[in-house]
C-alpha cells in the first residue's frame, strides 16, 4: 500500500471538533472537509502522503465531489466507525479533571511531568513517569489497567496518551492538565522534603 511507503503520512480526521475529540486516529490532525483541498494543495505537502478519515456522511459526499490532488491516497469512509476494530486502543480518548476525580478508583494515574514540577502538587496514588522518559525509551505498562495521563498543562499528555494507545494500553488525557485539577479545586498532595 503506497501510504505505508518510505514517504512520510499525514492523517486528517474531518469529523467536528467534539466527536474528534471522543476518539480519532492516533496522530491525526482535525481538519474540517470543505478546508481538505486547500491543505491537500500546499505546495509544502505535496510530496506527503495523504489518509483522510471521516465518519460525517455530508462529509464523505463533499470529499467524493472534489478533485483532490493525487497525494491524498486514501478517503476512509469511517461512517461505521471500523478503524475501530483494526486499531482497538490507538486512539486518542480523555477524561476531564472533574469525571476523573469521581471514578478515580477506576484508574492508575500516570503524572508525567518532570521530577522539578511535582512541587507544585500531585494527585494522590499517581505514580510519575517522566515524559522524557516515556518519549526515549519503552514504558511497561499492565493493558488489563486503565491509566489517566495528567501533565501541567495537557500538551505533553495528549502526545503521551496517542503513543501508549498506540502499544495497546487503554490511557485517557487528562485535557488541561495540573492546571485544570487545580484550578478545579480537587485536592492535591505535595512532595516531602
Amino acid at each position: 500500500m503506497e501510504i505505508l511507503s518510505g514517504r512520510s503520512s499525514i492523517i486528517i480526521d474531518t469529523d467536528p471538533i467534539n466527536v474528534y475529540n471522543q476518539a480519532h486516529p492516533p496522530f491525526s490532525f482535525p481538519i474540517p472537509a470543505k478546508d481538505v483541498m486547500s491543505v491537500a494543495s500546499r505546495p509544502d505537502l505535496r510530496n506527503e502522503n495523504l489518509m483522510v478519515f471521516s465518519s460525517i456522511e455530508g462529509d464523505l459526499a463533499l470529499l467524493k465531489s472534489m478533485n483532490l490532488p493525487a497525494n491524498v491516497k486514501i478517503v476512509y469512509d469511517n461512517t461505521d466507525g471500523s478503524w475501530v476494530r483494526y486499531y482497538p486502543y490507538a486512539f486518542y480518548r480523555s477524561i476531564n479533571a472533574e469525571e476523573l476525580y469521581a471514578k478515580i478508583d477506576d484508574f492508575v494515574v500516570l503524572d508525567i511531568r518532570e521530577e522539578f514540577e511535582l512541587f507544585s502538587g500531585f494527585i494522590e496514588g499517581s505514580v510519575n513517569i517522566p515524559f522524557s522518559s516515556i518519549m526515549q525509551e519503552p514504558v511497561e505498562l499492565d493493558k488489563n489497567r486503565k491509566y489517566a495521563v495528567v501533565c501541567a498543562h495537557g500538551n505533553r499528555s495528549r502526545v503521551a496518551v496517542e503513543l501508549l494507545s498506540s502499544k495497546g494500553i487503554e490511557v485517557y488525557d487528562v485535557p488541561g492538565g495540573m492546571q485544570k485539577w487545580l484550578e478545579t479545586g480537587l485536592p492535591v498532595s505535595y512532595e516531602e522534603d
